[in-house]
């Protein structure tokens, strides 16, 4: 058995990640709204997503409400859930690719059992 049979498919680890984008629009989209002017806003929403991911997928539960709701588990090699440096790591990564144009995403999305081996990106996988 592959380390690939265990992974979410690929459209359910993009419809988790739409549900948790969904749930952040709301609070952002009012914060910015209030009238908070200069850095605070996008401060807040850098922090609170990074937060939000990292604490969610370390927690006992293993993943954010998006992928609770798909019944998606963030774990490592063993099975086990990953701490919050790799869940941290995890969301670094996620920046990275948003900043490079989604070439991270894309090249995950299209080629992931050809190309990367789930356990060498972090050391954890989306199960």
């Amino acid at each position: 058995m592959k380390d690939t049979d265990f992974l979410a498919p690929k459209y359910k680890r993009l419809f988790a990640y739409l549900i948790d984008v969904a749930i952040f629009a709301i609070p952002i989209t009012i914060i910015y709204n209030i009238g908070l002017g200069g850095v605070l806003p996008q401060l807040i929403t850098i922090v609170s997503y990074w937060l939000y991911f990292a604490i969610m997928e370390s927690s006992k539960n293993q993943g954010t409400v998006g992928k609770l709701i798909l019944k998606i588990k963030v774990v490592d090699q063993q099975g086990e859930a990953i701490t919050f440096g790799k869940a941290t790591l995890r969301h670094l990564g996620r920046i990275l690719s948003m900043l490079t144009f989604l070439i991270g995403f894309i090249i995950i999305f299209v080629t992931i059992q050809q190309l990367i081996k789930p356990k060498t990106l972090l050391f954890c996988k989306a199960a």
